[in-house]
């Protein structure tokens, strides 16, 4: 879950996201995440307008499920 409320500059207009795993090849995977080189950001993309409060869902890709395997649904 990334939440940037405290680095956010004005909190009044922060907005939580709720960001979680698919597969990249579901139908529910809806964003993809890009790193930046050096690791310091991360922006995720939609192909479609995403509804507020919708939940965003994107592959962690397969290191993160290394030694994991048993949590993922």
């Amino acid at each position: 879950f990334i939440d940037g409320y405290d680095r956010a500059q004005d909190r009044s207009r922060f907005s939580p996201a709720l960001l979680n795993h698919e597969d990249s090849d579901k139908e529910g995977c809806n964003c993809v995440r890009v790193l930046e080189k050096e690791g310091r950001g991360v922006a995720f993309f939609t192909q479609r307008l995403v509804a507020e409060g919708e939940e965003l869902r994107f592959d962690y890709g397969q290191n993160f499920w290394k030694g994991r395997e048993d949590q993922k649904l």
